[in-house]
C-alpha cells in the first residue's frame, strides 16, 4: 500500500509541478494559437474589407465623374436649344421681314441707301494704327480721300 509519505516526498512534488507546468505550457500554447488565430481571422477581414472597397471605388468614381459629365452636357443641351431657337427666329425674320434685313445690312456691313451719306467712327485704337502705318497712310490723306472712303465709294456705286 502506498503510504501518505510516499506522497509527500520530494519526487512526487516534482512530478506534479512538473505536470502542472506541462500542463501550464501547453495551455499557454493553446492561447497562443488561439490569440495568433484571432489575429489572422483579424488580417482577413481587414484585407478582405480593403479589397472590396478597392475594387468599388473604381467604379464608384467613373460614376461620379459621369454624372458630372451628363450634368455638364445637359447644361450645354440647354444652352443649344435655345441657341436653336434664337436662330430659328432670326431666320424666319431673314425670310419674311425686310425692314429687318435692311438694319442688318445697315448695322453689320455698313450699307446704305442710294443718296445718303455715310458716316464711320473711327476709334482712337484704330487713329493711332493709321498714323504708325506710315507713308501710306500720308499718302491716302494727301489725296485727299481716306481708306473709309474708298470702301464707302464702293457700295455708292452700286
Amino acid at each position: 500500500m502506498l503510504s501518505l509519505r510516499w506522497l509527500t516526498k520530494r519526487p512526487v512534488k516534482r512530478l506534479l509541478s512538473s505536470f502542472i507546468v506541462d500542463n501550464m505550457s501547453e495551455a499557454s500554447k493553446k492561447l497562443k494559437i488561439n490569440n495568433s488565430r484571432k489575429w489572422v481571422k483579424r488580417f482577413i477581414y481587414i484585407l478582405v474589407i480593403v479589397t472590396l472597397f478597392a475594387w468599388s471605388y473604381s467604379p464608384i468614381k467613373k460614376r461620379m465623374v459621369q454624372r458630372r459629365q451628363i450634368e455638364r452636357l445637359s447644361n450645354q443641351l440647354a444652352s443649344e436649344k435655345i441657341e436653336n431657337k434664337k436662330l430659328k427666329m432670326e431666320l424666319e425674320l431673314l425670310r419674311s421681314d425686310n425692314e429687318y434685313i435692311e438694319n442688318i445690312a445697315r448695322e453689320k456691313l455698313g450699307m446704305i441707301k442710294a443718296g445718303e451719306d455715310g458716316y464711320v467712327v473711327i476709334e482712337e485704337d484704330e487713329e493711332k494704327g493709321v498714323e504708325d502705318e506710315g507713308e501710306d497712310a500720308s499718302e491716302t490723306e494727301s489725296d485727299g480721300e481716306g481708306w473709309w472712303q474708298r470702301i464707302l465709294s464702293i457700295f455708292r456705286r452700286r
